[in-house]
């Protein structure tokens, strides 16, 4: 293990600034016969910013725990990520340097205030998903391989998937940033703004891109490759300090609910979210409070396009009506243009199962509720639900509504002196199915 203080001085926004010291370092070196892989997650940002509409899809890959001693070995460090529909993305990670080490530190973004990731676009990413140059000045390459990802238990074929690749800090004057695969050429997939310049850009439709950094504040890029790579590798020169950020991309999938409508009790709740179709849940969420939402959502960004997966929702534990007394409408929606997967749009259900998402799917799905017509306060029921009856069962509710009134001086005897009312008797789903029977009685009274 290396036990170490350091202290970091950020003297400016450009790249010739920004240094780091190491006050004191005292290393102890611990022989270790196997490493085992790291075990992390992905995670999309929270906010979108200036990112594209579809920034929910892109899931960046939490580096915790990186160790550049351990990435500077023949064999790498070995990480495992879980992503949120229960594939498992493995690879292994390795790191040179032209420079002294450590060569790298995972950090968190934004790596600092003249970043555009971070501060402008994909905000509020959780964990240390930037690779980060520790030394000013230094040129570091980090290769990804053996990229390999394990579909959920059940599901025999991964699908498409994208490997995403962007720039963590800011690349000035004097400093480069490219990417490498082994995929399909690399794509632009989002321009960050921060300010009004940008690095130039070289590469995009092969497999090499490289940014070139000018003075100033600048903004950054974020690439895909496709075809399923095995294999991702960039290099960091720096004037003053690089990083890089990566990802993967499939589907994705936001889940909500709202009421259009108070609640038929104070105290009901909505659980919803998406599960396998095997009853695994993949993420869920809650209603609170007495608001009509919508409320947090539900947010699985990674959905693997090679099998399907539910949306549902159903009363949250402590609530006191049952479900049917709510009108349920769903109505999903996908960012991605182009796309042929079918959308549910005021669907009359609690529960829909996707046969399967399309690459790049961004699909955002709301269930409205509204207290059903059927259930109105002071309402009355034969019997507890699922108790069987046997013989007549009676029930009654008296309430007083006046519906008609005569006008002064009017008589029996007198023509166009009647009142009528209509009503309906309506099954309960709750109950057993039969032949029911009311009466209503009325009464005249004069004042």
């Amino acid at each position: 293990m290396t036990i170490q203080s350091t202290s970091t001085v950020r003297l400016a926004d450009t790249a010739a600034t920004r240094v780091r010291g190491w006050s004191v370092a005292v290393t102890v070196l611990l022989l270790i016969c196997a490493h085992r892989a790291h075990g992390n997650q992905c995670y999309a940002a929270a906010t979108q910013g200036t990112a594209p509409s579809t920034y929910q899809a892109y899931c960046w890959l939490d580096f915790t725990g990186y160790s550049d001693t351990q990435a500077q070995t023949a064999a790498g460090q070995a990480f495992t990520f879980a992503l949120s529909d229960g594939t498992t993305l493995s690879l292994s990670l390795h790191v040179s340097t032209n420079a002294s080490n450590p060569a790298l530190s995972a950090s968190a973004v934004p790596t600092w205030s003249g970043a555009a990731f971070g501060n402008s676009a994909f905000l509020g990413i959780s964990g240390k998903p930037v690779l980060y140059e520790v030394q000013s000045g230094s040129t570091v390459q980090i290769t990804l391989s053996k990229i390999t990802l394990t579909p959920p238990s059940g599901v025999t074929a991964i699908g498409a998937y994208g490997f995403v690749a962007a720039d963590g800090e800011s690349t000035n004057g004097g400093e480069t940033l490219s990417f490498t695969t082994n995929g399909a050429a690399w794509t632009e997939m989002a321009q960050i703004p921060n300010g009004s310049a940008y690095p130039s850009l070289s590469g995009v439709g092969t497999t090499t891109v490289t940014e070139t950094g000018i003075a100033g504040t600048v903004g950054s890029y974020a690439f895909q490759t496709l075809n399923n790579p095995t294999q991702v590798s960039s290099v960091l020169v720096g004037a003053g300090l690089q990083g890089a950020i990566f990802g993967v991309r499939y589907g994705s999938m936001v889940v909500n609910t709202q009421l259009t409508t108070t609640r038929a009790n104070a105290s009901d709740q909505f659980t919803y979210g998406v599960q396998s179709t095997g009853g695994t849940v993949i993420a869920t969420g809650t209603s609170t409070g007495t608001g009509l939402g919508p409320f947090t959502a539900a947010s699985a960004p990674t959905i693997a396009g090679s099998y399907a997966f539910v949306v549902s929702e159903s009363m949250a534990a402590g609530s006191v009506s049952p479900f049917n007394y709510y009108v349920p409408s769903l109505t999903c929606t996908n960012a991605a243009g182009g796309s042929t997967t079918v959308m549910p749009t005021n669907a009359a259900v609690s529960s829909y199962t996707f046969p399967g998402l399309q690459y790049q799917d961004a699909v955002s799905c709301i269930f409205s509720n509204s207290v059903s017509p059927l259930y109105v306060p002071n309402h009355f029921a034969v019997s507890t639900p699922g108790t069987a009856c046997t013989g007549s069962q009676t029930a009654s509710l008296t309430t007083a509504t006046a519906f008609a009134t005569f006008v002064a001086g009017a008589n029996s005897t007198k023509a166009g002196n009647s009142a009528s009312a209509s009503w309906s008797l309506t099954d309960d789903p709750v109950y057993a199915t039969g032949t029911y029977a009311a009466t209503a009685t009325f009464t005249i009274s004069a004042s």
